[in-house]
């Protein structure tokens, strides 16, 4: 089985003195989290992930929590990844 901690993505967000290190399992959280933002607040968004993150030890549930509240508080559309209806909805 392979070890999900094995590589890992470094994140700097301009403006944060600090670099992220986040897992490939966290990027694709906060991959997941972005998608159904309008391309143009993605940057906001990443910028409120780190802000939450900050001072925090970084495991894959606080990461879930910091991108999903980001998310909320960045959306225009309230519709999430499992709101998104059928072709035929």
């Amino acid at each position: 089985m392979p070890h999900h901690r094995a590589r890992n993505a470094r994140v700097q967000v301009l403006g944060l003195s600090n670099m992220l290190k986040f897992t490939d399992s966290q990027m694709a959280i906060i991959r997941r989290l972005a998608e159904p933002l309008l391309y143009a607040d993605r940057d906001r968004f990443l910028h409120r992930v780190a802000e939450l993150l900050r001072g925090r030890e970084v495991g894959d549930g606080v990461v879930y929590r910091a991108a999903e509240r980001a998310q909320r508080e960045i959306s225009r559309r309230s519709v999430t990844l499992e709101d998104r209806p059928g072709k035929y909805a």
